[in-house]
Formats: C-alpha cells, structure tokens, sequence
C-alpha cells in the first residue's frame, strides 16, 4: 500500500469493497469523506479514502477507492495485525486459487482439474446456487465467512419448522453480536451432498435483506483448496469430497 511493503492482508471475497485499517490511514494521512455502508442487514458509519496505490501478487492499482475501519477486532480474533481486507474490487482483476494446505494464493490460470461450478457475478460479490432441504439457495462465497450463515427473514420462510438450536457469538465491524444457530439435514453444492451443518441467522428484516439468501465460507465445510475464475464466471474446489467419505 503506497509502495510500502511488509502489509498483512486479509483476503474476503465477502468485503464490499476493500478496507484499509484506521490507523494505517492515519499513518498515510489520507484524506476523505464519512458516509454511511449497508453492511448486509445494518447501515455503519464508515470513511471513504483513496489509495495512491496497492499491490497484491500481479495485481496493481492505483488511485483505488476503498473504506477505512477499525480493524482491531479481527486482529484480537486472530492475532495477528491486519493493515486491510481485500475483496473482490481488487481480487477480481486476476483469477485467482486459495490454497488453504499450503496457504498460498495463486494468480491466473487453475492449478487443479476439479469439476467448475457456475458463479454468478454481482456488483463486489459472487454467488453460488445451492440445495438447502430440497430448496435452492443463493449464496454469496466468501472466503471470510464462519460457515454457513443465512438471512433470517428468508429463512423463517423456507424452514417454518426448524427449531432453533443454540447461540453463537460473532464480531464484525458493525460489534460483537449473539447469533442463533440451526441445523441443516443436508448441503448440496453441485455434485457434492454433505451431511448435517450448521448455520447461523443473521437478523434481517425483508426490506432491508440483500437480494441472496446468506453467506457461505467454503474453508470452515471442509475445502482445501478454492479455484476462482472471474472471466468464465465459475468455480471449483478440492476437500469437500474428503469430509463426504468421512461422514460416510
């Protein structure tokens, strides 16, 4: 970020649009404006900035619009200081694997031959269609998801009957939160059926819900390795299979 190296970055295809950290800002005495994001279901106060430049891997922009946040509550989650999140404004100018073994990004071409799964691209997201229960689902990919979150006013529609079956605690930029947690008979993503998940409810309320269902963090189901190919708009990923033989 403006030529200075040595950033840790938090990769979130999920983070519409990229963050860069309060006190970085600061640091660079970037110069903006406050406004107001609608942060899924609540609206936070934010400030809009300009970079002069950021790199990552290939990719280099300059004079890139993101928002500034404190973002020291990711840090005490994982321990480690985090300069910006990264997300699809600056992810999808390169397609793009996550290799979750060996924690590695790589840029460009696919590194696997695992079955692609379409994507559907919206304005700073990608999602997927999914088979919830018998029921179709789409679902944002974010790469900074706990699991399988959904919307509840959606939810409440499509499941009446499921009863609730605990709390969850949870943290993002609009504060920490107590969320309730279902659980799913089954995922299906493409050719792949998985056994009982999780899921958490977002609060929401129908005039305010984005126009998808949730989120869905393909890491914390089991994927080791997530392919992204932005100019054929699919996906694929490797791992899921492995926790299917487990649950088998």
């Amino acid at each position: 970020i403006a030529e200075k190296g040595n950033r840790n970055f938090l990769i979130d295809t999920g983070a519409v649009p990229s963050v860069v950290d309060a006190r970085l800002a600061k640091k660079l005495k970037l110069k903006g404006r406050e406004s107001q994001l609608s942060f899924f279901t609540d609206r936070v106060k934010v400030k809009s900035v300009v970079l002069p430049s950021l790199e990552l891997g290939p990719i280099r922009l300059t004079e890139h619009p993101v928002l500034v946040q404190d973002l020291r509550f990711i840090e005490r989650g994982i321990g480690v200081r985090i300069d910006a999140v990264i997300g699809l404004d600056v992810l999808g100018w390169s397609n793009l694997t996550v290799n979750y073994g060996t924690r590695r990004l790589h840029f460009g071409v696919q590194v696997s031959d695992e079955p692609r799964i379409p994507l559907e691209l919206g304005p700073g997201c990608m999602l997927l269609s999914v088979r919830i229960e018998d029921r179709t689902l789409r679902l944002m990919v974010d790469t900074g998801a706990s699991g399988l979150m959904l919307f509840e006013d959606r939810f409440r529609k499509l499941f009446p009957n499921l009863k609730l079956k605990g709390q969850r605690e949870f943290e993002n930029m609009d504060g920490a939160k107590s969320l309730a947690e279902v659980e799913l008979r089954g995922l299906e993503i493409g050719t792949i059926r998985l056994g009982p998940t999780m899921a958490v409810l977002i609060p929401s309320e129908a005039d305010a819900t984005p126009d998808f269902d949730g989120l869905l963090g393909l890491r914390s189901l089991g994927a080791s390795r997530v392919y992204f190919d932005f100019n054929d708009q699919v996906m694929s990923w490797s791992g899921l299979e492995e926790r299917l033989v487990a649950e088998r």
